[in-house]
């Protein structure tokens, strides 16, 4: 699973195994702040129809309203990377889960590991039966 795809094959890989999100986040980023800069200008023009004193206010506070969108644009791509990096993780731990028969031999549900005073590692189980 651990080839590489095209833009194209990841595009239309009906399987969904590789995502295509990560890939253009960085674009997706330059729309954001492409659009945060539109949303400014027109904070500015909006701000001059209702007057020159308040064109001039909104001129001067337009830099925040930037910044601003450029966060929430930033912190919203930021979120849906850390959700692909936990679905990645994740499915690494199960890969390497079921490449240890040792951890399936612990018996089924949640256990936890004890060390024994004799330096030995039990498994308690954490069952609900228990």
């Amino acid at each position: 699973m651990n080839e590489q795809k095209g833009m194209f094959g990841t595009l239309f890989d009906f399987s969904f195994t590789h995502f295509i999100t990560a890939k253009l986040v960085k674009l997706l980023f330059a729309i954001g702040i492409l659009g945060a800069l539109v949303g400014s200008i027109k904070f500015i023009g909006g701000g001059f129809d209702l007057g020159v004193g308040r064109g001039i206010l909104a001129l001067l506070i337009s830099p925040v309203v930037f910044l601003v969108l450029s966060l929430l644009v930033r912190v919203a791509l930021e979120i849906i990377i850390v959700l692909f990096r936990i679905a990645e993780s994740v499915q690494t731990l199960a890969e390497h889960q079921t490449k240890e028969p040792a951890a399936a031999d612990a018996g089924p549900g949640y256990g936890r590991v004890v060390d024994s005073p004799d330096g030995a590692s039990t498994v308690i189980s954490m069952d609900a039966q228990d």
